[in-house]
């Protein structure tokens, strides 16, 4: 879902999508970083989403980066006939060999989730994939974006109960950003597919599930229980 945001420039929406073309030779590679680019850049940033025909390219272009990105961290090799990407096409043919019955599920859920979607295109800033200066003690972990100062992540599970793991991942995640990189002050969960949006203040949060340390504090311990691995996430 996240390489579905209208909001640019094509870097940001391409994102750490772009480290699963590695799945192509080095030369196709290239070219291919310039058609997302090519195909991305007008659509990066319209937020129109009243536009059927950028719907259906951006949600073509969200499921090839998707396929991608998860062969490149999942490290198993991509399945040409079911993904629908051969190294020898362009990323138009990519796009328009996505099977129709996926494309529009995505349309739907993200036409669902619109109304709690749009302010978040008004908020400043806007940072997709975020990594956090500690995110290497748990693998490189990136989450979804934040949007003004408030740490998101989708959720397209079909589940309806939140499960502690969800929430966990959210604080452990504002945690890791110890220097206060991207200013997070609260955290949101969004069910996308009922649609729900969830946000929690992130120091009342902490207080409530027993903190008695200021977050600084928290996040410092977290590093070192990461680092010593007398904790695993």
């Amino acid at each position: 879902m996240r390489w579905l945001w209208p909001h640019g420039p094509a870097d940001d929406l391409v994102g750490v999508g772009l480290d699963a073309y590695k799945a192509f030779a080095p030369l196709r590679a290239n070219e291919f970083v310039a058609e997302v680019d090519e195909v991305a850049g007008p659509m990066a940033g319209s937020a129109s989403w009243d536009d059927a025909v950028i719907d259906e390219r951006l949600t073509r272009l969200a499921l090839v980066i998707g396929r991608l990105e998860a062969s490149w961290r999942s490290k198993y090799p991509i399945e040409p006939d079911k993904a629908g990407i051969h190294t020898d096409m362009t990323l138009e043919e990519m796009m328009a060999s996505q099977r129709a019955d996926l494309v529009a599920d995505i349309h739907s859920i993200m036409s669902a989730g619109r109304t709690h979607l749009q302010p978040l295109l008004l908020a400043e800033p806007v940072i997709l994939n975020p990594v956090f200066s500690q995110s290497l003690l748990v693998g490189g972990a990136d989450a979804d974006f934040v949007a003004g100062g408030c740490l998101v992540e989708l959720k397209t599970t079909a589940r309806t109960s939140m499960t502690t793991n969800e929430l966990r991942q959210l604080v452990t995640y504002a945690l890791l950003d110890d220097i206060d990189e991207h200013h997070i002050r609260d955290v949101a969960l969004f069910f996308i597919r009922r649609p729900q949006f969830l946000t929690w203040n992130l120091d009342k949060l902490l207080t409530a599930a027993g903190a008695r340390m200021p977050q600084a504090e928290l996040s410092a311990a977290l590093a070192e229980a990461l680092s010593n691995g007398t904790l695993r996430l």
